[in-house]
């Protein structure tokens, strides 16, 4: 099993690309089939909507990925420099696991309006739940 996880890490990143390839105005053309096509990676059981465990699972495992040398941080090199720090809570310059997981938290709060734990296609839309 674990040589199966660099291959699903891998996977997953090239699912979190999908989204932005596909046209939202396309997709609401062709009929719900193609909508349901259209739903974010991360929405696993293809309900239309990604819950907040759904939200927090594709995080840990971006997180992993973008930690090319397996640290357990995210150093500048690894990070998109404006959101590290944002997310650098001790501002060691740095982003662990956990203060990852923090501001994401925030991000979903946030884009979650009507504060029902998961987010639609609209409230997804300017969240970027893989930011590497």
């Amino acid at each position: 099993m674990e040589n199966r996880m660099p291959k699903n890490i891998a996977l997953l990143a090239v699912l979190a690309a999908l989204p932005a390839l596909l046209s939202p105005a396309l997709a609401q053309k062709a009929g719900p089939k193609a909508q349901i096509r259209a739903s974010h990676p991360a929405d696993t059981d293809k309900d239309g909507h990604v819950s907040k465990e759904e939200y927090f699972a594709a995080l840990r495992s971006s997180f992993k990925l973008a930690d090319k040398d397996n640290s357990g941080k995210l150093e500048s090199n690894e990070c998109k420099k404006g959101w590290c720090r944002a997310a650098d809570a001790n501002k060691d310059k740095a982003v662990t696991e956990d203060e990852y997981i923090r501001r994401a938290e925030q991000d979903f709060k946030a884009a979650d309006g009507n504060a029902d734990g998961k987010l639609s296609e609209k409230e997804r839309r300017g969240v970027v739940i893989f930011r590497f």
